[in-house]
């Protein structure tokens, strides 16, 4: 009886800690259209995520590339930090700090 008391404590220690971490990833979606406002309908795009430090115009801490399509609605959804890394790295970020995301999408129509 005791070894199941002592078992079920480290249990219980074990699945505190796990909450505890860092998420792996995270999931943004995001809308998109053109300069005129409609929306860009079933299109390849390449969504470029930067993780900033402090302020708009802090260090940039973490990059990723995403290749995604939008949908009917002009929707995508990416999944920050399961992207092709371009700097930094995600693991390794300290989120207890003022962080801003910055979203940018390479032009449909190419470039």
């Amino acid at each position: 009886m005791k070894k199941l008391v002592i078992i079920g404590m480290l249990t219980v220690l074990l699945f505190i800690q796990a909450i505890g971490q860092v998420p792996e990833k995270f999931t943004y979606q995001g809308i998109l259209r053109n300069s005129s406002g409609d929306l860009v309908k079933n299109t390849a795009i390449t969504v470029k995520i930067s993780l900033i430090q402090g302020s708009t115009s802090g260090t940039v801490l973490y990059s990723e590339n995403h290749s995604v399509s939008t949908n009917n609605y002009g929707q995508f959804t990416v999944s920050v930090g399961g992207g092709t890394v371009a700097t930094g790295n995600f693991t390794s970020i300290n989120w207890s700090q003022l962080m801003y995301l910055k979203t940018e999408i390479a032009n449909p129509a190419g470039g």
